[in-house]
């Protein structure tokens, strides 16, 4: 498996005064979620609104979250919430929410459940995964049966086609940081 570090995911969020916006007027804030006091800076922005009265907002804008689409009006803390597990997990948790469902991602156990790692293809996994079974099957031999293994038929062995057929999962792949890296899930298969 290949190990590829990811880079620091820093999640921003612009939060707007609908006041303001509401009529005709830009008025609000860029949140670094990791450093700010996300609650705080909404309420410092709204009280410097040019409107009087200001109490609504919505998250006009958004980065460093990858596909995850954040809405308008999604509750600050589920958004916070997501926020830091990218802060936490970096590019592997970007990958999951690009594949996972909303129950999925809700779900703070799926994502260690599901992840395997880091690979530079998706061949790259399944080759992996074939070596794998191969070296398990040796270690089972007897030393002169591995030295025959080894010198003969190891070599005829297509480690990705072996991988792929002795998968037993619903593998799901993420390409987040552009060419070359892959983030693998995999989900048990329903049988």
């Amino acid at each position: 498996m290949t190990t590829i570090a990811p880079p620091a995911f820093a999640p921003k969020i612009f939060v707007s005064d609908l006041s303001a916006y509401n009529n005709g007027e830009l008025h609000g804030v860029w949140i670094d979620i990791a450093t700010d006091d996300v609650h705080d800076e909404i309420q410092s922005m709204l009280s410097s609104s040019p409107f009087t009265l200001a109490e609504e907002y919505a998250i006009h804008d958004y980065e460093g979250f990858g596909s995850y689409q954040v809405g308008e009006y999604q509750p600050v803390d589920e958004v916070i919430k997501i926020a830091e597990k990218i802060i936490k997990h970096g590019a592997a948790y970007v990958g999951w929410i690009s594949v996972a469902d909303d129950d999925e991602i809700a779900d703070d156990d799926k994502f260690g459940d599901a992840f395997i790692g880091e690979f530079d293809s998706e061949d790259a996994y399944y080759e992996d995964l074939g070596e794998t079974y191969v070296d398990s099957f040796k270690a089972g031999l007897d030393e002169a049966t591995r030295s025959q293994f080894e010198a003969g038929i190891e070599s005829a062995i297509d480690l990705v086609r072996y991988g792929k057929n002795l998968d037993a999962f619903d593998v799901r792949f993420a390409k987040v940081l552009g060419p070359g890296t892959f983030q693998v899930f995999a989900y048990r298969r329903h049988v």
